[in-house]
């Protein structure tokens, strides 16, 4: 772990710029010797996350700014489900504070805010807010669990157990992806998870709850569409890839183009 005595500037600047719905979101940018010491513990934070999801039997589940996953790795757990449900977690890094940790983390004050949370603009905030989030996630994988068993041996269902005997989870940052085959759960579903994020100090925001199925063709996940026996890149990505093409903007049709392969991650490097 780094030592903050062989740095003399720890500090950082605090900024609004607005949300899509006209609310200002606050950005705190880190000097680069700040930036420099985050960077140097988040080997350690990587290595601490990855023994959290082993104890708590959460592996593969999260996928946001995790090492060897992406947003492919995540969409391609939902090929051949009915029914996606997508939920959003709000004010996802200003709900993680330090009461969520141990000593052993929280003694390195600089990865936080002042104010005690992890800071929108911090490196070592996406991987402190995964961390946070492990217990919750253990305990929708849980749930999910439950309610799928529950609704297999249920005396009510009349249709067949075949279509309803499993589901994916994956998180993503601050998105939640539940697929299942079962349209009676998705209620159910919805309420728990809802529940469960409340218990753990975290919200769920209801305005961006979104239930995706395959009778409207594929299921948008993460910016991928996805089918039923395979991903591919979404319509508007590919009008993206034109329009940038048509404009001569090849930087943009480059990114565009890498992203529309649906490529999964190249090994980690620290």
């Amino acid at each position: 772990m780094a030592t903050k005595s062989k740095y003399k500037d720890l500090s950082y600047r605090d900024f609004l710029i607005p949300k899509k719905n006209g609310k200002p979101r606050r950005i705190s940018a880190p000097s680069k010797e700040l930036l420099q010491y985050q960077h140097n513990l988040m080997k350690g934070l990587y290595a601490y996350h990855a023994k959290q999801e082993s104890v708590l039997n959460c592996k593969n589940i999260q996928h946001g700014f995790i090492p060897n996953r992406n947003c492919v790795t995540a969409a391609t757990q939902h090929i051949g489900y009915k029914h996606t449900i997508i939920m959003d977690l709000s004010n996802f890094f200003d709900s993680v504070n330090t009461s969520f940790f141990p000593k052993t983390i929280t003694r390195y004050s600089h990865l936080f805010h002042e104010e005690g949370h992890c800071a929108q603009g911090f490196a070592s905030s996406p991987i402190l807010s995964a961390i946070a989030s492990l217990p919750m996630i253990k305990d929708i994988k849980q749930s999910l669990n439950e309610l799928h068993k529950t609704f297999i041996i249920s005396q009510d269902n009349l249709e067949p157990v075949d279509d309803y005997k499993s589901f994916a989870f994956t998180v993503y940052a601050d998105d939640i992806q539940i697929s299942t085959n079962c349209r009676p759960l998705i209620k159910h579903i919805i309420n728990s998870v809802t529940h469960i994020a409340e218990s753990h100090k975290f919200s769920i925001n209801r305005n961006k709850t979104r239930v995706r199925n395959t009778i409207n063709g594929y299921r948008r996940i993460l910016g991928i569409n996805v089918g039923s026996d395979h991903i591919r890149a979404t319509r508007k990505t590919m009008r993206k890839i034109r329009a940038a093409d048509h404009q001569g903007n090849f930087h943009s049709k480059g990114g565009l183009t890498t992203w529309s392969l649906c490529k999964f991650p190249t090994k980690f490097r620290l």
